[in-house]
C-alpha cells in the first residue's frame, strides 16, 4: 500500500491547479413510414464512455422528436439540436436492447439498438472502503468520501471543493464513476483521481497527462490501464472524467 500512496502522491503533483468516442452501431431499422415521398437516414451511434448513461446520437435532419423505449418499459426523451440529437439510457450491468422511436414531419420509424452491459469495476463496499481509507493520505485537504451503503442505480454521492461525485452501482457492484469539476479547489479532482490510481495500482503517468491534455486544449482524452478507461471531455464549462471498465 506504501508503494501505491508514493505514486498516487507523485499522480497529483503531476496534475495541474484546474479551475464522445463513437461506436458505429450496425443494427436495421423497423421501417413504418406513413409517407415514402422522403427518406430520412437512420444512422445511429452508440457513444458508452461513460458508466451513468449510454447515449445514442445522430443526424438531426427533418427530425420532430425521438424517444428510446427500454426493456423495462421506461421511456427516455431525445435533446435535438443543430446539428445532432442525442438520447440518455441509464447504463447498466446487463446488455440493453432497446427501441428508438423516430418522429419526422409526416412518417415515424424505429429501429433497435443493442447497448452493451457494462463491466464490472469493483464491487463497491471494497471500493468504498478502499478509497476513503486512502484520499486523506492523497491530500488531507479533500473531502469527498464515498458512502459504504448506497442504492442500486446512478446516484450523486458527494459535492465537494467544486466536484460533484456521480456513481453507478448494479448488483452490488460499481460499474461506473464520474466526476463533474468547474472549478477544482484544493486538487479535489486530482486527489480522487490520484486515490483511485492508487488503490488499484495503475499507471499514473497516462492518467496524469490525459487529464491534462483536456484541462489545457479543451480536447476529449482518454487513457486505459489494466481495461479502466479513463476518458476526459471538456463540456458547457466543466471538466468530466469517466471511468469504465472494458
Amino acid at each position: 500500500m506504501k508503494k501505491s500512496i508514493f505514486g498516487a502522491l507523485m499522480f497529483c503533483s503531476l496534475l495541474l491547479v484546474g479551475c464522445s468516442t463513437s461506436e458505429k452501431d450496425n443494427s436495421k431499422p423497423n421501417n413504418s413510414n406513413t409517407s415514402s415521398e422522403i427518406s430520412y437516414s437512420l444512422d445511429p451511434n452508440l457513444n458508452t464512455d461513460s458508466g451513468i448513461y449510454d447515449y445514442v446520437i445522430g443526424d438531426p435532419d427533418g427530425l420532430e422528436s425521438i424517444e428510446i423505449r427500454t426493456p423495462d418499459g421506461n421511456i427516455y426523451k431525445g435533446d435535438i439540436r443543430k446539428d445532432i440529437y442525442q438520447v440518455g439510457v441509464p447504463s447498466l450491468g446487463i446488455d440493453q436492447n432497446v427501441k428508438i422511436n423516430y418522429s419526422f414531419k409526416n412518417q415515424t420509424d424505429s429501429m433497435e439498438v443493442l447497448i452493451p452491459a457494462k463491466k464490472t469495476i469493483d464491487d463497491y463496499s471494497h471500493f468504498s472502503k478502499m478509497m476513503n481509507a486512502v484520499i486523506e493520505n492523497v491530500n488531507p485537504d479533500a473531502k469527498t468520501r464515498f458512502p459504504i451503503s448506497v442504492e442500486e442505480g446512478a446516484s450523486t454521492i458527494s459535492i465537494e471543493n467544486g466536484v460533484t461525485t456521480n456513481i453507478n452501482v448494479y448488483d452490488g457492484n460499481l460499474i461506473g464513476l464520474e466526476l463533474n469539476m468547474k472549478q477544482d479547489v484544493n486538487k479535489e479532482m486530482a486527489s480522487i483521481l490520484a486515490t483511485f490510481q492508487g488503490v488499484y495500482d495503475l499507471k499514473n503517468e497516462g492518467i496524469a497527462t490525459a487529464y491534462n491534455n483536456t484541462l489545457e486544449s479543451h480536447e476529449k482524452t482518454s487513457f486505459t490501464s489494466k481495461d479502466l478507461v479513463f476518458t476526459f471531455e471538456y463540456l458547457d464549462d466543466q471538466i468530466i472524467a469517466s471511468i469504465i471498465r472494458k
